[in-house]
């Protein structure tokens, strides 16, 4: 009998994570997109190994580092079609969604 046995992440590991997405916000808001993952790790204190056996590409770290931002914006966006005034719905979006990416200058346009 061979299964997957589930196992609670130790508090490190979950910790290592935790500051690996947020220097790769740093390095990205820094340095933009194309920043080496070898420079997010190096600001979070890991190893290149350590960060690629979290987030085993670039693709992936990038998912993880705007995951909140992107459902922020989905968010704005389900409130604002669900406004019954357009004209408000439009203009409320178009001023959260301004504000979403004044505080996060490394997130990417394309959701």
């Amino acid at each position: 009998m061979t299964g997957h046995l589930s196992h609670p992440v130790r508090s490190d590991a979950r910790d290592n994570r935790a500051r690996m997405v947020d220097a790769a916000r740093a390095v990205f808001g820094d340095e933009g997109l194309s920043a080496p993952m070898r420079e997010v790790a190096r600001r979070a204190g890991a190893g290149p190994a350590t960060l690629y056996r979290h987030f085993p590409t670039k693709r992936v770290l990038i998912a993880e580092t705007f995951a909140a931002q992107r459902r922020a914006c989905h968010a704005t966006v389900r409130d604002a079609l669900a406004d019954p005034d357009p004209w408000r719905g439009f203009r409320d979006l178009v001023e959260r969604i301004c504000e979403l990416h004044a505080h996060s200058r490394g997130s990417p346009t394309r959701l």
